[in-house]
């Protein structure tokens, strides 16, 4: 090797002896016959290393004077087409190829017909697709076996060499690696050439606890927003309530079992509530009920009331109804007033004659007493009922007069009673209903 090829240079801050860039890549062309790689972190650095090496290409007795020569500049930007088509436009133009080929075979066929040894010069690198710089380590190593000169030099930062060693199986003894600053050889088990395979792994994993931490929030608080609610609420469709038993009918959601409970007593007692039934039908057939009956009647709620209390729970608002109408008698009779009829039969037909239209829908009951008490107590509100079924149960149902819009449905609602609008009521379609009583018949 000639004295003007090689430049031994003592560096300032280790032992290791540099050697001259150009120097190490024309060993490596001559003998090795691989394809080469300069990285170098800073891109001023591995860029006066290819302008360098690229003048040393028409120095008399270089290995590569006379070569076809054709230097790019790589961009993230081109994709791979464009790079093969701006690499043999330059060895080779105005000459026909397939731009979609692999560089191996159009170099290959346009060099044997040329007859002319080929360097390609390569800035940016990193730049370059894995499937071009595999094209092109296999374009000399399969030329070099043939005896073709086609020499491949690539110079960028180690972001290049990363992804090779990180896909080294493809270029393993076909490829050199050079730092750019000192010349020296870099193996692809260095560890100055660092994989992001580690660090890629440790990302996906945050992104995996990430994702598994959301979705176990998501599903706490929707088990949150289920224990605490006995429905789900819809914006395009109406509120439906689904009674579990009578009483919990105008409660909130935290008073169910509450109710449920206060149910179960109630009906372990079939003699009084039998009695508190035939009191309250009574009246709602206008028949006044003498002091003893009411006195009886009220110590049997007295009853219910102190068995609740026992229980630490807190009356519902049916069984109030049911004490406000037997407060309504007894006033009555002390003033010997007859109370004002109640309804004592459903009004199905009234629904079924309207073809159209819109109603408030109050309230739900299974128990005829407790409807029975409920109209009563709300006598001037002009109220209407039905009969339904929901989960093999015979429901009551009390609604508001039908109206012709929802509008006015709307307005209607907003001048009700508190005690009925703490039940909460909603409005519904006319033809909903129709379909529910044809569905109970």
């Amino acid at each position: 090797m000639s004295a003007t090829a090689i430049e031994l240079q003592s560096t300032q801050h280790n032992d290791v002896t540099s050697i001259s860039v150009s120097a190490r890549i024309d060993y490596i062309l001559r003998f090795s016959k691989h394809l080469t790689l300069v990285v170098d972190e800073n891109s001023q650095q591995y860029t006066a290393a290819a302008s360098q090496f690229l003048s040393t290409l028409d120095h008399h007795g270089n290995a590569l004077t006379a070569l076809n020569v054709a230097y790019i500049s790589a961009s993230t930007k081109l994709n791979d087409i464009q790079m093969r088509c701006r690499i043999i436009e330059q060895l080779f133009s105005n000459t026909l190829f397939d731009p979609e080929q692999s560089l191996v075979v159009s170099i290959t066929k346009l060099a044997k017909t040329h007859k002319q040894g080929i360097a390609i010069v390569i800035e940016h690198a990193q730049s370059l697709s894995l499937q071009l710089k595999y094209e092109l380590t296999q374009l000399v190593s399969i030329n070099s076996k043939n005896d073709m000169t086609i020499n491949v030099v690539l110079f960028g930062s180690k972001a290049a060499a990363e992804e090779i060693k990180t896909n080294k199986s493809l270029f393993k003894g076909k490829l050199s690696i050079l730092e750019g600053k000192t010349g020296q050889l870099i193996s692809l088990s260095s560890t100055k050439i660092k994989t992001k395979t580690k660090e890629n792994n440790q990302l996906k994993n945050k992104i995996v606890a990430s994702v598994l931490a959301i979705v176990a929030l998501i599903a706490l608080a929707s088990f949150y927003l289920l224990s605490n609610h006995s429905a789900l609420t819809f914006a395009d469709l109406p509120k439906i309530k689904e009674p579990a038993k009578e009483n919990n009918e105008g409660l909130l959601p935290n008073d169910l079992a509450k109710a449920e409970k206060l149910e179960i007593l109630a009906d372990q007692q079939d003699k009084n509530a039998a009695k508190v039934e035939e009191k309250v039908v009574n009246l709602a057939e206008k028949k006044l009920a003498v002091k003893e009956d009411i006195a009886s009647v009220l110590d049997i709620n007295n009853a219910l009331m102190k068995i609740g209390e026992n229980a630490e729970l807190q009356i519902p608002a049916q069984a109030h109804d049911i004490i406000d109408a037997l407060n309504i008698a007894i006033k009555a009779e002390k003033k010997n007033i007859i109370p004002v009829e109640s309804k004592s039969e459903y009004d199905e037909q009234y629904y079924l004659t309207k073809n159209e239209g819109y109603v408030i829908q109050i309230a739900v009951f299974s128990k005829v007493a407790l409807w029975k008490a409920f109209l009563l107590s709300n006598s001037t509100q002009g109220l209407y009922s039905y009969q339904r079924e929901l989960n093999n149960n015979k429901l009551i149902v009390v609604t508001s007069m039908v109206f012709e819009s929802t509008n006015e449905a709307k307005q209607a609602m907003e001048s009700m009673p508190e005690t009925i609008k703490q039940r909460s009521p909603w409005i519904k379609p006319i033809a909903t209903i129709k379909r529910e009583i044809a569905t109970f018949h």
